[in-house]
């Protein structure tokens, strides 16, 4: 049986109502105008002033990049500007929250679509490494198969997951993070959470342990990325054992942008660890061709699909 992986990118999500980089930043003016949210205000006025005292409505910045430039200040202890170290960490604690907030309200619960099918038809030798921190396929493998392996143990546990499903486990390896994982940064425990009715990024703001506060487990959208939760490690290195060992792999809405650099050098050297070239299939609409040629920059053979996954999906399985 062939061994078989799929990497999920944004696209994925996407018809799940999960909103692009640019449709973020629109909603993060929206919710500020509509609640005056001073937190938000602080965000909106550091992009504002990054950008030479440009008007908000005329900021239009795409928040990886904000992002990574508060990192690298951060990192290299230095200011931007007027904005100093605690500054920027206010700043960028306030975006992952919002960003956090934003994404779990955009998830809507599919019944019927490509994706719920997709994972119905999963069997114990395929693995998913989701590059999305959002909760759009957990919700649907714990509806459609019972549980979920993600690579590492929870030492807590918030709520029960309401499965439909036939009792099965499925990998889903996260490496960039997850909106329902917090992480005690006093004890190094994790937990998780399987109640798909909050409305906000939180859903225990201390740890059960020991009291600590807890933190989210994302690894932001930025081109700097740093992995300072344990049990990252652990799923990155049991992403590489897949990838050495696969015959296929499919990536599915995945764009491979630059910032993403990691999982570029990850997949090269399990191929390379392996000693054997899977079949490489990317699918995406493409419509300007960007992306095929982004592909021959990192592939010499693969196969490409100018589709969308719905009708590649049907069309093929």
């Amino acid at each position: 049986m062939k061994q078989k992986i799929y990497f999920l990118g944004a696209g994925a999500s996407r018809e799940a109502g999960i909103p692009t980089q640019k449709e973020l930043w629109e909603q993060i003016q929206e919710r500020f105008s509509q609640t005056g949210d001073i937190g938000i205000k602080s965000v909106l006025d550091f992009a504002s002033y990054l950008n030479f005292a440009e008007p908000h409505s005329r900021v239009n910045i795409n928040t990886a990049e904000l992002l990574t430039l508060i990192d690298l200040s951060l990192e290299q202890n230095v200011s931007l500007g007027r904005y100093e170290g605690e500054d920027l960490r206010k700043i960028k604690d306030v975006l992952v929250k919002v960003i956090c907030d934003i994404l779990e309200r955009a998830v809507k619960k599919e019944h019927d679509g490509v994706l719920t099918e997709f994972c119905r038809k999963l069997t114990p030798q395929e693995t998913i490494i989701s590059l999305n921190y959002d909760t759009v396929i957990d919700h649907i493998l714990i509806d459609c198969i019972g549980e979920i392996d993600y690579g590492f143990t929870f030492d807590h546990i918030f709520g029960k997951p309401v499965s439909r499903g036939t009792g099965k486990k499925q990998l889903l390896l996260k490496p960039h993070g997850s909106l329902n994982w917090r992480y005690c940064s006093r004890c190094n425990r994790i937990s998780l959470s399987f109640d798909r009715t909050l409305d906000k990024c939180s859903f225990a703001t201390h740890c059960p342990s020991d009291g600590h506060p807890l933190r989210e487990v994302i690894v932001s959208p930025t081109y700097h990325k740093k992995f300072s939760v344990p049990q990252l490690h652990n799923v990155w290195m049991l992403s590489f054992d897949k990838i050495k060992e696969a015959d296929v792999i499919y990536f599915i809405g995945y764009s491979f942008p630059p910032g993403d650099v990691h999982i570029i050098h990850l997949i090269k050297r399990a191929v390379l660890a392996g000693r054997k070239i899977p079949e490489i299939n990317v699918v995406s609409p493409d419509s300007r061709g960007m992306m095929f040629q982004r592909c021959q920059s990192i592939f010499s053979k693969f196969n490409f699909y100018r589709t969308s996954f719905h009708d590649f999906f049907y069309k093929r399985f």
